[in-house]
């Protein structure tokens, strides 16, 4: 079973490093640049690990 990885950022370069570093890395990725999206996965039970930058 491959881990998913949610990834929350609201800079686009950091989303698309993070999306392909850990995708070649063999990790089942969700990206997103927002909160609201990255709650309601999290609520539907989605994702083993969450990344995200706070401000």
């Amino acid at each position: 079973m491959t881990a998913t990885i949610l990834v929350a950022d609201d800079d686009a370069a950091i989303r698309t490093v993070l999306n392909q570093a850990l995708s070649r890395a063999g990790y089942d990725v969700r990206i997103t640049s927002n909160a609201a999206t990255l709650w309601r996965w999290i609520s539907a039970g989605e994702g083993d690990l969450v990344v995200t930058d706070v401000v």
